[in-house]
């Protein structure tokens, strides 16, 4: 059996890999979480056994790549500047296989940058749009410089992710989007992945469903969730007393602050933000009122929780820019365009779903996210790599 050594930041999701790789190759895993100080405590992963954790130093990077001959396979989580450092010094690239997250390119100034933002929110939230601003950038860049990236570190990013020789995404849509942008090189390989296998990220929703007809309205406190571009279309509809339910607990409180704000000017009593982290049973209460959501995303973010709402029969709508719309689509899900769909001229905009669509959505979601279906594509994947 291969060894393999997984890189990953103290992330929520990190847990759904170790339980997905033991399945299959039960303590042959190995994980360094990189942190960005000592004594740091684990704030997300529970329940990994085997686990190292690591400040990246040019001193410590030089011991790491040491031990990279003893694994069969490194998995990168991520493409952060720490593991665009371990791509461009490692001399193997055959034994990477860098999982996809998103904003390594859609947040990235070389890769497509402001492409994720819509027109109102970039002039309502406008890079340095005073001296303040242009302060914390400059303290932010350059005392932080990891975790906020220079330009430097922005491109080395960029030259790493074009050195792997496999990339893991869930949808190839998302594959070829980079494929088509010359972000990764003509021999990379897709290498289908998801974080998100139905057993696992359902616990505590299998059997819930949705029983109202409120909107789940994006998943956090960012400009890429477009609000304003949101709040522009919502306030077209005829909501009567449904609720825009808003989170906003993860993320930027500054922009979490506007946004509620904006939310209340526009669509009064209809707008309900969520400004508190709560616990996971009560946040599945507000799912459970959600029969309608909106993921203003223009690019792939949120995927987990568009799963889980099509899962409890909830009734999507995306942008038609963003690569995850396209994949529900082509798998035969039944997803709706934010453009096409969620406008005034049709009288079914805020209609659930039918009992017999809520039927069609989990069974293809059972047949492409299934436990045992992602397990036996990773297995066969890692065997015919070798």
């Amino acid at each position: 059996m291969p060894k393999i050594l997984h890189i990953a930041p103290d992330e929520k999701f990190i847990d759904s890999v170790n339980y997905q790789f033991e399945k299959i190759y039960k303590e042959q895993n190995h994980f360094i979480i990189l942190v960005q100080k000592e004594n740091h405590k684990l704030k997300y992963i529970k329940t990994i056994k085997s686990i190292e954790l690591l400040i990246l130093t040019q001193k410590t990077l030089k011991k790491l790549l040491a031990t990279f001959d003893k694994y069969d396979i490194i998995v990168l989580h991520g493409m952060s500047f720490s593991n665009s450092r371990i791509v461009l010094k490692y001399k193997q690239k055959e034994k990477f296989i860098y999982i996809f997250w998103g904003g390594e390119i859609y947040n990235n100034p070389y890769g497509l940058g402001k492409t994720s933002i819509g027109q109102k929110t970039r002039n309502h939230f406008p890079v340095n749009k005073n001296i303040k601003g242009k302060i914390r950038q400059f303290v932010q860049h350059f005392v932080h410089p990891i975790k906020y990236g220079t330009p430097p570190i922005k491109k080395s990013i960029i030259k790493a992710i074009k050195q792997v020789f496999y990339i893991g995404i869930l949808h190839k849509e998302d594959f070829n989007m980079l494929k088509n942008n010359n972000f990764i090189s003509s021999k990379t390989a897709y290498f289908k992945y998801s974080y998100y296998p139905l057993e696992f990220i359902f616990k505590g929703i299998k059997d819930v469903r949705v029983t109202d007809n409120n909107i789940l309205l994006g998943n956090s406190a960012s400009a890429s969730n477009n609000h304003l571009e949101a709040f522009s279309i919502l306030k077209r509809l005829n909501l009567n007393t449904v609720k825009v339910i808003t989170p906003l607990s993860y993320g930027s409180k500054e922009y979490a602050n506007e946004i509620i704000k904006i939310g209340k000017q526009e669509l009064g009593d209809n707008f309900q933000p969520i400004t508190k982290f709560i616990p996971l049973e009560e946040y599945n209460q507000y799912l459970k009122q959600c029969g309608i959501v909106i993921m203003n995303h223009y690019r792939q973010q949120a995927v987990g929780n568009i799963l889980a709402m099509i899962w409890m029969g909830a009734k999507v709508y995306l942008d038609k820019r963003n690569t995850v719309y396209h994949y529900l689509k082509r798998i035969g899900i039944i997803v709706f365009s934010i453009s096409d769909d969620l406008v005034p001229e049709n009288i079914n905009a805020l209609t659930l779903l039918s009992e017999k669509e809520i039927r069609n959505n989990k069974s293809i979601l059972i047949n492409e996210i299934g436990e045992e279906q992602l397990l036996n594509s990773i297995r066969m994947q890692i065997e015919s790599s070798k």
